[in-house]
């Protein structure tokens, strides 16, 4: 079996933030307040959508006591060094989610969050974190019945279709 890498060189173990000419470098937080970082955001998109939670993520925080948020659980212990530092709450709240999205949605959310101006919405969505536990499909689409296609459009012209 050939050996692979070493996962630490190729995960990213910190989420750096600057801040005010000082860069915050928030650790990758242990499994479990990982795990219950994202239970969290899958329960909340469970019941924005109207539907009920996985018991799974209903069970990992049955046993949180509640004693931080989800703000300190995400930067670990850059919440306190952003306390001590004496940043607004704006700074700390924003901060604080840009970390939350890296835990649950990825670098590239974290990313458009921390980019994006305190108290406006993103222009696009997030990446859901959902797994399936199906197979992905391999059936192709329904092509449209009348054997012609419409020109897809783009800012920046047209495109021919991919071959394929």
């Amino acid at each position: 079996m050939p050996e692979l890498e070493d996962l630490g060189d190729l995960l990213s173990p910190t989420l750096d933030l600057p801040v005010a000419g000082k860069v915050y470098h928030v650790p990758s937080p242990p499994a479990l307040v990982g795990l219950r970082l994202q239970a969290a955001w899958a329960i909340t998109h469970a019941r924005r959508a109207g539907t009920t939670p996985k018991s799974r993520y209903l069970e990992l925080l049955a046993d949180d006591d509640g004693a931080t948020t989800l703000e300190q659980d995400a930067l670990g212990p850059v919440h306190d060094e952003l306390l001590a530092d004496g940043v607004s709450v704006d700074v700390l709240n924003h901060a604080g989610f840009t970390a939350y999205l890296w835990v649950v949605a990825g670098e590239q959310a974290a990313r458009a969050y921390w980019a994006a101006p305190l108290g406006k919405a993103l222009t696009r969505p997030l990446p859901s974190t959902s797994t399936s536990t199906g197979a992905a499909s391999t059936t192709r689409s329904r092509a449209s019945s009348s054997g012609t296609r419409s020109r897809r459009s783009s800012k920046r012209g047209s495109m021919p279709p991919a071959s394929g």
